[in-house]
């Protein structure tokens, strides 16, 4: 951890310096063309021996940045790329660890009837595994009145439809409802906590 610590530091101090450096090759070219503007506003236009130094001083220094910020773009792609294979190995690293916990959630619907027992621990966590929902499954019957339904308030008026919460209470509570039973659905819940 310490070395990555270093590394990234280094990997700062290095940015701020090449950004440093650029910001001072920007500002000498900035001074050195205000320079050769007022010498050229002096001689007229006029090329001198002073105005083709300047041109070389100019030159010198849009070299010197150009190779500072052609450093600057090389190192920060070289960060994003490191980057992108961190992410990529992070989200491959996420991806397997969601495929143990379904194993781990599958073995405990096999094996939880079998022992008996519905809640474990496991470190800081707890996990509970829990009966599938129950869900209403039927209609009403063909033939039949739906306006016994809706009297029972099992359905809503015009036109008919099933309210399957109020069928489920009824159920739940022990009243038969004709065409509607209670069945589990699904496999085992298991929550972890």
């Amino acid at each position: 951890m310490r070395m990555y610590y270093d590394a990234q530091q280094t990997d700062q101090e290095m940015q701020h310096d090449n950004t440093k450096q650029s910001a001072r090759a920007s500002w000498r070219l900035h001074k050195t063309h205000e320079r050769l503007d007022a010498l050229l506003d002096e001689t007229g236009g006029e090329v001198t021996p002073e105005v083709e130094a300047l041109e070389v001083e100019i030159m010198a220094h849009v070299e010197e940045a150009a190779k500072i910020g052609a450093a600057m773009v090389c190192a920060a792609k070289q960060r994003t790329e490191a980057i992108d294979a961190e992410i990529k190995r992070l989200q491959a690293r996420k991806a397997y660890e969601a495929r143990c916990v379904e194993a781990g959630k599958r073995l405990l619907r096999l094996v939880s009837d079998e022992i008996g027992e519905t809640t474990f621990s496991a470190g800081t966590y707890r996990v509970s595994v829990r009966q599938p929902l129950l869900r209403v499954v039927g209609q009403i019957p063909e033939g039949a009145d739906p306006a016994a339904y809706i009297e029972r308030g099992l359905a809503t008026a015009q036109p008919a439809k099933v309210d399957r919460r109020a069928i489920k209470r009824e159920l739940q509570g022990g009243f038969e409802v004709d065409g509607f039973t209670l069945e589990r659905g699904g496999e085992k819940g298991v929550v972890v906590r």
